[in-house]
């Protein structure tokens, strides 16, 4: 598969369910290090309208982090991902935040962790700090699977219904190994989700939150499948 450069990441808009870019650019330059290198995969949509994706294409959780001890397990995860025959890119230890708004449900110290987390064939991956704010060199953002939904959609209710979800949702993880799908984090809950096409929206939980998604993958269980 060829890779391919994508545009820049359009001007950004402001929604009130969202938290500003100026905010979104502070959390994430306290952990940004170089751009991912560009993935590869098949057709990806040409689906782009500025307008009508006012939920903004650059994502951020916002709602209180849990107390759940994060300290050394996205070290874990990223040491059995390294044994497993992928492509981990680790941060500086200094590029933890001590604090970040992108912090809630242990997702910002897990960002902090990497700039680049993909498998061999770059068909599955983590999301980047460069994949939320837009700055990765990558020809299949993170909105993308979002897009294809927005397309499909049948009348105006149906592509409320997708915005809506993707404002609720962070993705985490992406793949496009088979079937394109995904991990995301319900940003009031903290709970992870899995969905794959055709209805993306149509998710299942399938951890309760980001911890227990890592444990179950470092245990081999269920979501050890996704790491392929």
């Amino acid at each position: 598969m060829v890779r391919k450069d994508r545009p820049k990441c359009q001007e950004q808009a402001l929604d009130e369910n969202l938290n500003s870019p100026a905010q979104f650019e502070t959390c994430l330059s306290t952990i940004r290090s170089t751009p991912s290198t560009v993935r590869s995969w098949p057709n990806p949509p040409a689906y782009q309208n500025a307008a009508e994706n006012k939920a903004s294409d650059c994502n951020i959780i916002d709602t209180p982090s849990e107390e759940t001890d994060m300290t050394s397990q996205p070290q874990r995860l990223l040491d059995h991902l390294a044994a497993r025959g992928w492509t981990v890119l680790r941060t500086a230890p200094t590029s933890t935040p001590a604090a970040a708004p992108c912090e809630a449900h242990g997702y910002g110290a897990f960002l902090a962790t990497f700039t680049e987390l993909h498998n061999a064939n770059q068909t599955r991956w983590f999301l980047s700090a460069a994949d939320h704010d837009c700055t990765a060199d990558n020809a299949f953002p993170w909105h993308t699977l979002r897009d294809i939904s927005l397309e499909a959609a049948l009348d105006d209710a149906g592509r409320q219904a997708v915005l809506d979800f993707w404002q609720q949702h962070t993705p985490i993880y992406m793949s496009v190994a088979g079937d394109y799908e995904f991990l995301a984090i319900e940003r009031h809950s903290g709970r992870i989700v899995h969905g794959i096409e055709p209805e993306f929206e149509d998710t299942r939980d399938v951890a309760p939150n980001l911890a227990a998604l890592f444990e179950d993958m470092i245990a081999g269980r269920a979501m050890a499948a996704l790491l392929a």
